[in-house]
């Protein structure tokens, strides 16, 4: 009886190590003062106050780790990054300047992979400020590999150079920081991002402006609604720092990590009907594959 216990324990311990060596984690950084999605003025007003002083995460971040068990090709095992725009402020040039105004949830911006010394910075101001939470998923070391490789393919398309909401990341046209970490979550564990992490609006075209169609930025101040009846419009959809903040501290109160149980179980990667690894849209790429790699390495 004690030798099965014994051998019993031995496997326990043994999956408890397999199940600890591929991991992919999310880290979610909350703004300073909460995004509200209530209306479009509500939105333009906390995204105004977060930015005044320069903050690291003005809207919200998620950055993401993944850290296999194999190597890529080129020795890599380890990475920390996530998207950004390259020019922070041009946010508000497009809805000030250029007058587009709720377009630019949907704007393709110049964007860039962030290095893993600046996402180290952004997540240690984050736990100072107490403005961070982390998810964790295990993994099976090819479903880690399945990971690597959509960051490869990511690179190797210049996808990274395309920053923006409602693009089809799975298949490369670009991603926020959010999209990114979802569609990575999505190749690795097959899942999506719990349900109560997302924020979906229906976007009145009328609010969307473009080269022939000039938003003024009052007629967004006082936008007490997303759409009004008889209006077209168009579906965002992306997580929230704030609603994905408040999911884990429900779930682990003052700590930091959470542990996601439900897709531990999940030792092969189910087939996607649209396999993410040979990526549909194509950019010229404005860095050498080796240096971005070099950037993103833990």
């Amino acid at each position: 009886m004690m030798k099965t216990f014994m051998t019993l324990l031995g496997i326990l311990f043994s999956l408890g190590e397999v199940v600890a060596s591929d991991t992919m984690s999310i880290y979610v950084i909350k703004p300073k003062f909460r995004i509200s999605w209530n209306s479009p003025s509500s939105l333009l007003f906390k995204t105004a106050l977060n930015s005044i002083g320069g903050d690291y995460a003005p809207i919200g971040h998620f950055a993401v780790e993944l850290k296999c068990s194999n190597v890529n090709q080129l020795s890599i095992n380890h990475v920390m990054t996530g998207m950004e725009r390259v020019d922070k402020k041009q946010s508000q040039k497009i809805v000030l300047k250029e007058k587009l105004g709720l377009g630019s949830l949907f704007y393709s911006f110049e964007g860039r992979l962030v290095s893993a010394a600046q996402t180290k910075f952004e997540i240690e101001a984050a736990r100072k400020d107490k403005r961070l939470k982390k998810m964790t998923v295990s993994l099976s070391p090819e479903n880690c590999q399945r990971g690597m490789e959509f960051i490869e393919s990511w690179i190797q398309n210049g996808s990274y150079s395309v920053y923006g909401g409602g693009k089809n990341t799975l298949q490369g046209e670009g991603a926020g920081c959010a999209d990114f970490a979802n569609t990575l979550f999505k190749v690795t564990t097959n899942y999506d991002l719990p349900p109560s992490w997302i924020v979906r609006r229906k976007i009145s075209t009328n609010l969307i402006g473009g080269k022939e169609k000039k938003i003024n930025f009052l007629k967004l101040l006082f936008r007490e609604n997303w759409v009004k009846d008889q209006e077209d419009y168009l579906i965002y959809e992306t997580a929230d720092t704030n609603q994905a903040y408040d999911w884990i501290e429900a779930r682990v109160g003052a700590r930091e990590e959470y542990h996601y149980q439900e897709v531990i179980m999940k030792k092969e990667l189910l087939k996607l009907e649209s396999a993410p690894i040979e990526l549909s849209y194509q950019y010229e790429m404005n860095h050498r594959p080796e240096d971005i790699w070099g950037s993103i390495k833990y």
